[in-house]
């Protein structure tokens, strides 16, 4: 209940049932992104219990701070990055994407866009799942 009343105001329920700020909801609208998320829940949220793997993540937190991999018959993994004042707002339970493992890292990409046009992309790479705030990055231009 208390990640819900974080959101007065300013959340609603998307046409799947799931409740999203404004900002969630038009970022999921944006072409490709569509969906990028997957199955995202409060922890109250009875289809919560039915994922199967999981990351448990605070509602307010960033960079990979006090996250939880959940994984079927493995212990509960927490990222390197703990510690951080997050988690008090409350949590969500995102299925599982495991990034691809290349040589003991973990590789991410990031995009941004401006005005509807590709203007970069950037490469976070981190020797553990969870990327935190400590990870290599290279960021790209894109030029016409």
């Amino acid at each position: 209940m208390a990640a819900r009343r974080c959101f007065r105001g300013g959340a609603h329920l998307g046409s799947d049932g799931n409740h999203r700020t404004d900002l969630e909801d038009d970022a999921l609208q944006q072409g490709p992104a569509r969906g990028a998320l997957g199955n995202v829940y409060f922890e109250d949220d009875p289809r919560a219990g039915a994922l199967g793997n999981y990351v448990r993540k605070p509602l307010l937190g960033r960079e990979g701070s006090n996250i939880e991999l959940v994984r079927r018959g493995l212990p509960r993994q927490r990222a390197a990055s703990t510690g951080e004042p997050y988690g008090s707002e409350g949590y969500v339970r995102q299925a599982l994407a495991a990034l691809p493992e290349f040589s003991g890292n973990y590789p991410v990409i990031g995009s941004w866009v401006v005005a509807g046009r590709a203007a970069g992309i950037g490469i976070r790479e981190e020797d553990q799942l969870v990327t935190s705030n400590t990870a290599r990055f290279v960021p790209h231009v894109i030029l016409n």
